[in-house]
């Protein structure tokens, strides 16, 4: 989908068969790197009903962000700037996940 992802062929083909088989409802990404991956889960949410992609890296570039919320559906993908350890983070994380249940978390 244009942008580089960091994970190997075998990890995304791991990743694909716990997505399909354990079916999140939310898949929350801690360091999105170049993006790719988010578009990955994204292209997933076609196969299986994933509601929410979020993900968090402590820098994110304006123009990486840009072309990410171009490809895919902003209901659903939330990039957000910040540690994973912040209050804040954890706490925007806790108001977008709040009514869901099952949850995919890829460190």
């Amino acid at each position: 989908m244009d942008e580089p992802v960091l994970q190997t062929s075998d990890d995304l083909m791991a990743l694909q068969e716990i997505i399909y088989k354990t079916k999140p409802e939310v898949i929350i990404e801690l360091g999105i790197c170049w993006g790719g991956s988010i578009l990955f889960y994204e292209h997933m949410s076609k196969v299986v009903a994933i509601k929410k992609i979020i993900g968090v890296d402590i820098y994110i570039p304006k123009d990486l962000e840009k072309r990410i919320y171009k490809k895919v559906d902003k209901k659903r993908v939330t990039l957000i700037r910040g540690l994973t350890t912040e209050k804040k983070v954890v706490d925007q994380i806790k108001k977008l996940t709040k009514k869901y249940k099952n949850f995919l978390i890829h460190l």
